[in-house]
């Protein structure tokens, strides 16, 4: 498996709800999609874990992920890494 982790800062916490409602259905209905999580650190910081079944099918996410626009935060870096371990 492997990851895409998103790091953002947030510019409209009041618009981010509704951007995730819609962002996670359509994320999740991603071929090889396992599993995604959104957090939020802090007041202005988020991150993502979205969990791809193949290198190809992440890497594709990523891509996506940097060109799509958000009204509700800027993208500071996207990364695809192996995930070695889970619980």
């Amino acid at each position: 498996m492997y990851a895409v982790v998103i790091k953002a800062t947030i510019t409209d916490r009041d618009a981010l709800p509704t951007e995730l409602s819609d962002l996670v259905p359509i994320v999740s209905d991603a071929p090889g999609f396992v599993a995604g999580y959104w957090i939020l650190v802090g007041q202005n910081q988020g991150t993502s874990i979205l969990v791809f079944d193949t290198e190809d099918r992440a890497s594709i996410q990523a891509l996506a992920t940097q060109v799509a626009g958000s009204e509700a935060a800027m993208i500071d870096s996207v990364e695809v890494g192996e995930v070695w371990a889970q619980a």
